[in-house]
């Protein structure tokens, strides 16, 4: 497949109007609107633009992302080219995360076939915390506020070689829209009130069991660490700091 043209990026100058091709599963989702004054478009609008940017990459024919992984236009945020970068539009101009920030990004992931298995209007996390998947973890922090970018994933860097059930099949290439909305310094759990602990505590925990379950035991810890950090107060905290730095990696 030939890379894309050098007088810009095809999903760039995808044009307006006109149904996707894509197979998006329809599914409903309130927005939660961001901090921050960067513009989002309605559910179903997003959804037709992801397309039309995803069918402007893809030449038709069988091949899925496979042409992908070595078509120019592209950035690689690892050695093994598995997982790549893609700008779609470029940020504005601010500092990108820094480690122990917390960061929340609109995401759109799909499979090879169009289906849409990944929708988050905001999702928050803290990259290094193990709490998303490697493609986000390691690539959020290359952008800027208001940037969107396609991160194109193997499996090692999505959901491992189990896939998840019942939507990621095993050993599956993703391909993700993320648009970052915010940076901003990670809160001590502690100022919190229970109620908010318990439910970082518990989605930590069960971060922590979907990496036990894929026998991701450092991951597992890590995250097991995070979540007594939420629930116990800063010493937990200093004993999560001494499970070290860097993401979990899925199917590792």
């Amino acid at each position: 497949m030939p890379g894309p043209s050098p007088g810009g990026s095809p999903e760039r100058e995808a044009e307006a109007g006109g149904p996707p091709r894509g197979p998006g599963r329809g599914r409903r989702v309130r927005f939660l609107l961001p901090h921050t004054a960067i513009p989002l478009p309605s559910v179903r609008e997003e959804e037709r633009l992801f397309y039309r940017r995803l069918e402007a990459l893809m030449a038709p024919g069988p091949g899925g992302f496979g042409p992908l992984f070595a078509a120019d236009g592209w950035s690689d945020l690892t050695e093994d080219r598995l997982l790549r970068k893609r700008v779609v539009q470029d940020g504005q101009g601010g500092p990108r995360p820094q480690p122990g920030q917390e960061v929340s990004v609109k995401v759109l992931g799909a499979l090879e076939d169009g289906g849409l298995v990944e929708r988050d209007p905001r999702l928050t996390f803290v990259p290094g915390h193990g709490d998303v998947v490697q493609a986000l973890e390691l690539g959020v922090p290359t952008m800027q506020p208001g940037e969107v970018s396609f991160f194109l994933a193997a499996f090692p860097y999505g959901y491992g070689r189990p896939g998840r059930e019942p939507d990621v099949p095993p050993e599956a290439p993703l391909l993700f829209e993320v648009t970052l909305l915010e940076v901003r310094n990670d809160p001590d759990p502690q100022p919190l009130p229970p109620a908010a602990r318990l439910r970082l505590g518990a989605q930590r925990r069960e971060r922590g069991n979907f990496h036990f379950a894929r026998g991701d035991f450092a991951a597992a810890l890590r995250s097991y660490r995070l979540a007594l950090r939420a629930l116990d107060g800063p010493a937990a905290g200093e004993t999560g700091r001494e499970g070290g730095a860097g993401a979990a990696g899925l199917g590792r």
